[in-house]
């Protein structure tokens, strides 16, 4: 289970790997632009103008070789970026209108929250 940390005990990897993060998920963004949401070429990957799948995040940064980890290790390690502050995830509302593969394949929880996407701020 991840843990929360003081903002004084937050490992440096830990900040790294939300950097990563949110820069990876800032790319897509960018890539997908402000039509995205109608457009089913983004459709799993992006959703709105603010938030990234998960999955689809995960699929980015092996391709960019920052990340090696596996999908459930990487959902680990946002959900303790989030728990210390470092990014934010959110859930997705309305699934039944959204891809359900994406929806799958990204969801986290933790205690009684569900989480599907990272949020880029």
């Amino acid at each position: 289970m991840a843990e929360a940390y003081a903002s004084d005990e937050v490992p440096e990897d830990l900040k790294e790997f939300a950097t990563l993060v949110a820069t990876s998920a800032r790319s897509l963004v960018k890539q997908a632009g402000p039509a995205a949401s109608g457009d089913k070429k983004w459709s799993g990957i992006v959703h709105g103008r603010y938030k990234v799948f998960v999955s689809a995040l995960h699929d980015e940064m092996v391709r960019r070789v920052e990340t090696r980890a596996q999908l459930p290790g990487f959902k680990e390690k946002l959900l303790k970026a989030h728990l210390a502050g470092l990014l934010e995830l959110t859930r997705a509302d309305l699934v039944e209108h959204m891809p359900a593969k994406a929806v799958a394949e990204s969801l986290i929880t933790h205690r009684d929250s569900t989480f599907h996407f990272v949020r880029v701020g």
